[in-house]
């Protein structure tokens, strides 16, 4: 079993990869049949193509990306982890010329860890929110962003099934 001290090692530096957009090297991190989840976007994608191109998306949408984590707790092969991430939302170029504002919003992320690896991670953050800070439209984000929707559409299985 993974140890506290190793779950959180982990997170450290995949919210450091993430941070710098650092895709290739967080994927090492990743568990071979990751599954990330996006429940505020609505979106899962399984295995590390999948999760490779959800995070170009996200890093497409959200091109400053940065997290800070905060709180933690661990229970077994779980850790979990508030925090704050900033953004400055962009688009699609029907509406890419606007220029958004910086927000910061809280964060409720779920660990789950298999073969001391990251094997799920859930991303709880509210969108609304940061449609409200930053005068973003949801049909904007929704209308603009297929990629989204292509995410969805997802058969894989994750290491924790």
């Amino acid at each position: 079993m993974i140890t506290n001290q190793k779950m959180q090692a982990l997170v450290t530096q995949l919210a450091q990869l993430k941070s710098e957009q650092n895709i290739m090297a967080a994927l090492e991190i990743y568990h071979p049949k990751i599954e990330l989840i996006t429940p505020s976007l609505n979106v899962r994608g399984v295995g590390h193509h999948e999760a490779r191109q959800q995070l170009e998306i996200f890093f497409n949408v959200f091109p400053d990306y940065g997290v800070t984590l905060e709180e933690h707790a661990f229970n077994e092969n779980l850790m979990l982890v508030t925090g704050q991430v900033t953004v400055t939302p962009t688009l699609a170029p029907s509406v890419s010329k606007k220029i958004f504002p910086t927000v910061t919003v809280p964060v409720f992320i779920e660990f789950h860890f298999s073969a001391d690896k990251i094997c799920k991670e859930v991303f709880h953050f509210d969108i609304e929110h940061i449609f409200k800070k930053s005068g973003l439209r949801k049909q904007d984000l929704h209308l603009n962003n297929q990629y989204f929707i292509k995410a969805k559409k997802n058969a894989g299985h994750s290491c924790l099934n």
